[in-house]
């Protein structure tokens, strides 16, 4: 009697089964890493992107980020006007320009930090959202911005990142979504809001500050 060679059908069957089921548990994990890598280089290009912008408008127009002025969404730098707007006018991509609405033709999410803001859209699709000029009582009066940034724009999910501790080492406590908080101050860009790292204001956003720092590879931030 000659001996059969192969699988029965059942066994194929457990195994294809057996698959899914690694699959169903492995998947939702795997594509929450890619996504949260995804917004991490991104960020990073970000405030590669806004130090560059910074530092080469103070060197060829004569100003930097420690501006008071927003401006309007016409400025141009080669007009002369200083102005955030200008700034990025001239120095960025810009795509499109929204004046404190945010992200236009776009169903806002509850916790989109970019909603009602001054939203500067470049042409690789991240976006710069205003929060607001802060004056640091601790360093002369010296004038930074909050912004916000997001990694990929209109495009979901327009929800900040956060960590419920200093370092984000605990996955379960840290959600890396696609907009992060920055502070521009002179001609750098630094990642997190200063009244939440230092502890300036007690509404400030440090969750979102610590999910920033995650991101950037960075334990401990100066103002100098």
């Amino acid at each position: 009697m000659m001996k059969k060679n192969g699988f029965t059908l059942a066994e194929v069957l457990i195994t294809l089964a057996i698959i899914g089921v690694v699959a169903t548990l492995t998947l939702p994990a795997l594509m929450t890493n890619t996504a949260e890598q995804q917004s991490i280089t991104a960020f990073k290009k970000l405030i590669n992107t806004l130090t560059e912008a910074g530092q080469m408008n103070a060197a060829m127009n004569g100003f930097d980020f420690s501006i008071s002025t927003t401006g309007v969404k016409g400025d141009s730098a080669d007009s002369g006007t200083i102005s955030m707007w200008a700034l990025f006018d001239d120095r960025l991509q810009v795509n499109e320009k929204t004046s404190g609405v945010g992200f236009t033709n776009h169903a806002k999410e509850a916790d989109d930090m970019c909603k009602g803001t001054n939203t500067i859209v470049l042409r690789d699709n991240t976006a710069i959202c205003l929060q607001g000029m802060k004056t640091d009582s601790n360093a002369n009066n010296d004038v930074y911005w909050n912004i916000y940034v997001d990694t990929n724009g209109m495009k979901g999910p327009n929800q900040k990142s956060y960590c419920a501790e200093e370092g984000c080492k605990d996955k379960a406590k840290r959600a890396i979504k696609d907009q992060f908080p920055v502070t521009l101050y002179k001609g750098m860009a630094f990642p997190g809001h200063w009244d939440a790292i230092y502890s300036e204001s007690a509404t400030s956003d440090v969750n979102g500050a610590y999910a920033a720092r995650y991101a950037m590879g960075v334990a401990t931030q100066n103002k100098s």
